[in-house]
């Protein structure tokens, strides 16, 4: 084998390497599940669809929600990343219950809606990092404070 070729399959397992998690079995996101400790005004544990993946997380832009809580802070490494959803809702039908995502990118994605959908992050070891609802859009804004002009 050349040099070449050497170099080259050295680079392609690299990337493979960096990129990769250890796969979530349902076993763990079910163990994980019982862990959750939920926001308040989130609709009790039992009402949605719980969805969970294993992702290796450096920082806070590589979460995949659309939704952040602001004093949240990333713990860089591997991590259990949820994302419970009501059923009916965000165009995700289904019984209640843990479901296991392959891939980060196969997480359901919702935006906006309240504790509609919660955002859960925990360590490998299902410590709990966070959990927060989605930003709800339907929530008024606060009045903006008056301008005075001299």
């Amino acid at each position: 084998m050349s040099w070449i070729c050497r170099g080259l399959a050295a680079l392609v397992v690299s990337f493979a390497w960096a990129g990769s998690s250890t796969a979530l079995d349902l076993n763990d996101a079910v163990r994980f599940d019982g862990k959750v400790a939920l926001p308040v005004g989130a609709h009790p544990l039992e009402e949605y669809i719980r969805y969970y993946a294993s992702a290796d997380i450096q920082t806070q832009d590589d979460l995949p929600f659309t939704s952040m809580r602001g004093d949240f802070k990333v713990k860089p490494g591997e991590l259990v990343l949820g994302i419970l959803v009501l059923p009916g809702e965000f165009g995700i039908d289904g019984v209640p219950g843990v479901r296991v995502a392959e891939t980060v990118a196969d997480l359901p994605y919702a935006v906006h809606g309240g504790c509609r959908a919660v955002n859960v992050v925990a360590d490998s070891d299902g410590g709990m990092l966070g959990s927060w609802c989605n930003v709800d859009q339907e929530t008024p804004l606060p009045p903006a404070p008056k301008a005075r002009f001299r």
